[in-house]
């Protein structure tokens, strides 16, 4: 996590406005190499533990187009005999815009699976959680004027019960679990009377946690197995309405002509 980002993110922590976040206070910070898109560069990629400081749970990214991605190897929490097992990391990077270019959204996308053995009444749960935080800090490649609060908080959205699997009647599940989060970078500009495309901005994946709680003679666990990040991802409505554009010139220039 860059020196700034950090300080930033601390500040929100101290006036409370983010107090269920846990940053990391100390610890080893794993880092990776900047990685060039269609339209922007992601700098500064790092990670860090608050649960096991010497461990990488995201691993070295992958890019393909705009979307960064990440394929976790051993960020999973698994816990029975009435033992509680948690894993927390913290992901964060700077995204800049390439010439001519600007950083119009951001998305987060997550999945992973998750295990429960036993049967009710026995208690077994898994659990995930996580928080999207940033900030814009250029807009048209100069900096943000100062007093003009740029940032932005997002809770994930997840599936289950927001996030939150429990042991039913049947003795064993194996099932999958998803999360999201989106950020609308231009709406966040239009809303806070920011002129300008924002050019420039710093984020972190926060307080991003499993959880697996346990009781005498059950089981549960759940693993991380995709982490992305993405950015000028087309909105669904606009992103059918070029699907269907393309559809119908394929049609018009496939269709046999008439003689």
């Amino acid at each position: 996590m860059t020196a700034g980002l950090r300080s930033w993110v601390i500040g929100l922590l101290v006036s409370g406005v983010l107090s269920s976040v846990s940053i990391p206070a100390s610890g080893i910070s794993f880092s990776y190499p900047d990685a060039t898109g269609s339209t922007v560069v992601y700098t500064g990629i790092s990670e860090e533990s608050v649960t096991d400081p010497s461990l990488a749970l995201f691993g070295v990214p992958a890019i393909t187009g705009d979307e960064l991605s990440f394929q976790p190897s051993g960020f999973s929490a698994i816990a029975s005999g009435g033992a509680v097992d948690q894993r927390t990391g913290a992901l964060s990077m700077t995204v800049d815009a390439l010439p001519l270019q600007g950083v119009h959204n951001l998305e987060l996308r997550e999945s992973g699976t998750y295990t429960l053995l036993g049967s009710a009444p026995d208690f077994a749960q898994a659990m995930v959680g996580g928080l999207l935080i940033g900030q814009v800090v250029e807009i048209d490649h100069a900096p943000v004027s100062p007093g003009l609060d740029l940032s932005f908080d997002v809770v994930l959205s997840l599936s289950g019960a927001g996030g939150s699997f429990t042991l039913g009647p049947s003795p064993e599940v194996e099932a999958g679990w998803s999360g999201f989060g989106r950020i609308d970078i231009d709406g966040l500009l239009a809303s806070r009377g920011a002129s300008g495309t924002a050019t420039r901005v710093q984020f972190a994946i926060a307080n991003n946690t499993l959880a697996a709680f346990s009781a005498f003679g059950t089981e549960a666990r759940i693993e991380k197995n995709s982490v992305t990040v993405a950015v000028n991802v087309p909105e669904p409505s606009s992103l059918g309405i070029l699907t269907g554009l393309v559809a119908v010139f394929a049609l018009l220039v496939l269709r046999p002509r008439l003689r």
